[in-house]
């Protein structure tokens, strides 16, 4: 029988370091929204997630991305 074990991927939520040096660049109300790499528009670090690369992404364009990598 194969193992259920978890195996290591990219696409995790955004580390606490990440979110602290966001909110310690831009001192404005906006600290806690930062743009998606892939589709450059806002997405609340409460929401995004992180690529292969730690940049901010959302959920949807980052599996969009590795969908269409596959094809």
């Amino acid at each position: 029988m194969k193992s259920m074990a978890r195996t290591k991927t990219h696409f995790e939520q955004v580390p606490v370091a990440f979110a602290k040096k966001i909110a310690a660049r831009e001192p404005s109300s906006q600290t806690n929204v930062v743009s998606c790499t892939i589709c450059g528009t806002a997405v609340p670090l409460e929401h995004c997630k992180t690529d292969e690369h730690g940049e901010a992404v959302h959920e949807s364009c980052y599996t969009l991305k590795l969908a269409s990598a596959r094809h």
